[in-house]
């Protein structure tokens, strides 16, 4: 695909998420001659991705080694048609505000919902992970999923506080945060390889400790930045 035929999101993408654009779009793509040819419309990919995705999390919370894989599976197939829909959707001439509401809902169940299903399920079956953690900071398997909870609501107010601040000012959050937004995208983008690493090694419990950790400290980032903006007379 041409640079000036690449959408805003895929440019933020190919500049930021490489993981996202160069695995996970191309396989969308390949897809797309397919739903033109069963007529399956975008609404239809991203409401399917939305399903795919909730049941990936669900399979979390049975914590053993095949389900996590299952789970896994079934996430980075909700995530490749959450690539699909958008490119679908500007093959065919059909981009539209239900599409974009659609979109965004299933991407808000999915971040609010990994990491509180996957604590409970790392409590539910301890990993090596969780033996190294727990030695060092005395963790308990209690705390895992109160941990994961604590993650998937900053994951939710930190993207309403960044969406309603970029409706009032007319100007994306991220632009306001140099290169901690660069950091951060990064960070994000890791999460899926790490998570499948910690998986296959059963160690999982520690890039979930990192990651809810991150989603906490990105959230309070949020507030606290957002906060200077809005009151320093000079930046709005």
């Amino acid at each position: 695909m041409a640079k000036q035929e690449l959408s805003p999101k895929q440019l933020y993408e190919k500049n930021n998420l490489p993981y996202f654009y160069y695995v996970l779009r191309p396989i969308g793509r390949i897809l797309i001659p397919i739903c033109i040819t069963l007529k399956i419309s975008p609404n239809q990919v991203t409401t399917t991705s939305t399903i795919f995705s909730l049941l990936g999390i669900i399979l979390l919370v049975p914590g053993s080694l095949v389900w996590l894989l299952t789970s896994f599976l079934l996430l980075q197939i909700a995530l490749i048609l959450d690539m699909l829909d958008g490119d679908l959707a500007r093959e065919i001439g059909k981009t539209t505000k239900s599409g974009e509401f659609l979109d965004a809902m299933g991407g808000y169940l999915r971040g609010s919902l990994l990491f509180p299903l996957m604590g409970i399920g790392l409590a539910s079956n301890p990993d090596n992970g969780y033996s190294i953690l727990s030695n060092i900071a005395s963790l308990s398997t209690e705390t895992l999923p109160v941990l994961g909870m604590l993650a998937g609501i900053s994951h939710v107010v930190g993207r309403l506080i960044s969406l309603r601040f970029s409706s009032l000012f007319m100007k994306p959050f991220r632009s306001t945060t140099g290169k901690i937004t660069l950091i951060t995208l990064n960070f994000e983008d890791k999460m899926f390889p790490i998570m499948l690493v910690g998986i296959l090694t059963a160690y999982l419990t520690i890039p979930f400790f990192i990651f809810s950790v991150y989603s906490i400290a990105a959230c309070i980032y949020v507030v606290v930045r957002s906060y200077i903006q809005v009151t320093s007379k000079t930046n709005l």
